[in-house]
């Protein structure tokens, strides 16, 4: 294997002559590169847990994995010459950041158990007013461990948005549910902002969506971030309206299955929202999962009454009751054009809500999937016949 100068590795094996508490699973540094000596070749190494240094042959090292490597790489970032002091892990504060990302209740029984076993933790990052910004489950297992003090290394920061980047940096190889990978979304967005007031646009450079900056930082395609950041404000809904409960259903779907969380908050969603088309309203009906519409699909109509939420909606052949807007998109027809389509409409619909010809609804269905304003010469002729048929019905 080949081996580097200032990368971390696992002593995976030992040679028989090798003594000195040295020990399999021990975590260590190259402090030179592989030097070849015979058929082998070794290596310097130093303890990360532990001063002293050993050479081993480099067959006895496992790179350490990429999230084994980010954790040791981001404490050696930051504690160069700073040094560790010690303190009561009790005395140490949660920073307010890590409840609202990750929540206050997170699993400590793995790191536990290895803490237990190596009886060794790595140095808890804090800002100056003692409040962790690297650390929280090592504090936890301290604490459970009745530990009196725990080393400590204390960070200066420039401002707020520098602490906070610092946070979400630490944590970014950690393990995560859908909430919290949003959740730092909507923090890197917020950072990258500061950092764009602070750096104006040149003129004529293009830059990238902050959203989409943001979502690199926290791996989340933006797609997924739209739909789950969707669902996390319906949640923080239902938290202001003390529907607490609701609010913990809602966290467990959106964690279990972002998709169908989504799909739920959208007809929650259709149900909810006022009714924005005036009557009057040339639209066509765009049913989407709604069984109720979907033999309607792709026809043209026009609104003929409305309340706050819900709209009648006259087509061919009969009036759909409480119709969602939602699932009416407008033609956008201008005044003319729109009064045009009306006098239209309302002839098909005097003719197809009286017959029911097969070949007549055939007929007028194919009028009202045109969405348009004026009658081709076929379709004025058509409908002449068929209301002068209709009258003769009558006055027979």
């Amino acid at each position: 294997m080949k081996t580097s100068k200032g990368s971390f590795y696992t002593i995976s094996q030992l040679p028989g002559a090798v003594s000195g508490g040295v020990e399999i699973g021990d975590r260590v540094q190259a402090i030179s590169d592989a030097i070849e000596v015979g058929d082998t070749s070794k290596v310097k190494l130093k303890f990360l847990d532990r001063s002293g240094e050993i050479t081993l042959d480099d067959y006895c090292l496992q790179p350490l994995t990429r999230k084994e490597a980010n954790e040791i790489d981001a404490l050696e970032q930051v504690a160069g010459n700073i040094p560790i002091i010690y303190r009561d892990p009790r005395k140490l504060k949660t920073h307010p950041l890590n409840d609202r990302i990750y929540g206050a209740d997170e699993p400590i029984a793995d790191l536990l158990e290895k803490v237990k076993e190596t009886g060794e933790i790595h140095p808890i990052i804090v800002n100056q007013n003692n409040e962790i910004v690297s650390g929280n489950r090592r504090q936890k297992v301290a604490i459970e461990l009745s530990w009196k003090l725990v080393p400590v290394i204390v960070q200066k920061f420039a401002d707020d948005f520098e602490e906070k980047e610092a946070l979400l940096s630490y944590n970014a190889s950690r393990d995560k549910t859908v909430e919290q990978i949003t959740n730092e979304t909507n923090e890197w967005i917020e950072i990258i902002k500061h950092k764009r007031e602070k750096e104006p646009q040149k003129k004529g450079q293009r830059r990238e969506r902050v959203r989409d900056l943001a979502c690199q930082k926290s791996n989340q395609k933006p797609s997924s971030y739209h739909r789950s950041n969707s669902v996390l404000k319906r949640i923080e809904e239902l938290k202001k309206e003390g529907e607490i409960e609701q609010a913990e259903k809602w966290k467990t779907k959106l964690n279990n299955n972002p998709t169908a969380a989504y799909k739920e908050y959208q007809e929650i969603k259709k149900q909810a929202t006022q009714f924005s088309h005036p009557i009057g309203e040339i639209c066509q009906i765009s049913a989407g999962s709604n069984s109720e519409l979907k033999a309607y699909q792709g026809l043209w109509g026009v609104v003929v009454s409305k309340n706050d939420i819900l709209g009648d909606f006259m087509i061919y052949d009969t009036v759909l009751k409480n119709v969602n807007s939602f699932y009416l998109k407008s033609l956008n027809f201008n005044e003319l054009d729109r009064k045009k389509a009306k006098k239209i409409m309302e002839r098909l619909y005097a003719i197809g809500s009286q017959d029911k010809d097969a070949i007549t609804t055939d007929m007028l269905q194919g009028i009202s999937r045109r969405p348009n304003p004026e009658l081709t010469v076929k379709e004025h002729k058509l409908l002449v016949t068929l209301e002068t048929t209709l009258n003769e019905f009558k006055s027979a």
